[in-house]
């Protein structure tokens, strides 16, 4: 299987797992890397647009600062607090946006006859967790152990902490320190499942099928989303960051 979505606890090890899941299914080819993906992936990118707007600074300076372990903290209010003005306009509104760079990973693969391995570790609300299954993603829970950290009242009375627990979990992995090695027991876990290949190959060529959205409005912000994120890429590229550093 080739793709996952790692629902669980702060702390419990998402971000980590992830991407040592992905590392250790990385091909060498520039247009064929691993994806890792999340929807506050999007808000960051929207956020520092924004804040570069109001004091005529960097765009990238913004992206930079949110993914700073010093200095993320600093952000996190204003981002749930633009998640949530978002998804009350739309609540699809951060779907569309990770689901096109899905559903054009899909699109590619199909072309190519690969299979990009993607892994999601931020999937909290229901909208999420249905475009993510019709896509052929499995749902590895993960438990809480000795590094997951106690939320605060107001973590725990967020909107986006009232669903992600009643998801259905394909998998539910059990705490153990260390990202590789947990990496390895999902693989172990998915084979034991009877998630083959070409079990995973034929969820993926179904979720490539997937037609765009034929609304202007909707088809120019994708298009204009997908122009910023290519931009940031390349340019966090340029300054020394890796793959596995740029982590939306």
């Amino acid at each position: 299987m080739h793709r996952i979505a790692l629902p669980g606890n702060i702390g419990s090890g998402k971000s980590s797992i992830a991407k040592a899941w992905l590392a250790s299914h990385r091909v060498d080819a520039e247009d064929h890397r691993p994806l890792y993906l999340s929807f506050a992936g999007a808000i960051k990118a929207e956020l520092a647009r924004m804040l570069s707007h109001v004091d005529d600074g960097d765009v990238l300076d913004y992206v930079q600062a949110q993914l700073d372990p010093e200095r993320k903290d600093e952000f996190r209010s204003l981002q749930q607090a633009l998640g949530q003005y978002r998804r009350s306009q739309d609540p699809d509104y951060w779907l569309k946006k990770v689901m096109l760079i899905v559903d054009g990973a899909s699109r590619a693969d199909g072309r190519a006859g690969e299979t990009t391995f993607i892994a999601i570790d931020d999937c909290r609300f229901p909208n999420e967790e249905k475009a993510l299954r019709e896509r052929g993603f499995v749902f590895v829970r993960l438990a809480d152990g000795s590094t997951t950290r106690k939320m605060t009242e107001a973590q725990v009375a967020d909107e986006s902490e009232q669903h992600w627990r009643k998801f259905h979990a394909d998998i539910v992995l059990p705490y153990r320190k260390g990202p590789e090695a947990q990496a390895e027991r999902i693989d172990k876990l998915l084979e034991g499942l009877g998630l083959s290949e070409a079990r995973s190959a034929e969820l993926v060529k179904v979720a490539g099928t997937g037609a765009r959205s034929n609304k202007p409005e909707e088809q120019a912000a994708l298009t204009e989303y997908e122009r910023i994120g290519v931009e940031v890429y390349r340019a966090l590229r340029a300054m020394g960051y890796t793959d596995s550093d740029i982590v939306g």
